[in-house]
């Protein structure tokens, strides 16, 4: 997540491009559900830290240091 948070922030770079764009395949799609993201994993760690956060927060610094420390916080009492 803290890493996402740098990403996020930077403004024409490459990473935020790739990690931000999607890709058009005119393939037929395969059965099943389809394959997580890291971007989604993100999304969902936000969510289950804060109901009301999203990945904007992380251009707010400081917003975003308080999710990071809630993050390692709450891994610690996982581990």
């Amino acid at each position: 997540m803290e890493w996402f948070g740098h990403i996020w922030r930077a403004e024409d770079d490459i990473l935020k491009k790739v990690t931000t764009a999607t890709i058009e395949i005119q393939k037929k799609r395969i059965l099943g559900r389809p394959r997580t993201r890291w971007k989604d994993a993100v999304k969902r760690d936000i969510q289950l830290l804060d109901v009301n956060a999203s990945v904007e927060l992380a251009l707010n610094r400081e917003r975003w240091r308080d999710l990071l420390v809630a993050a390692q916080v709450l891994q610690g009492l996982l581990s």
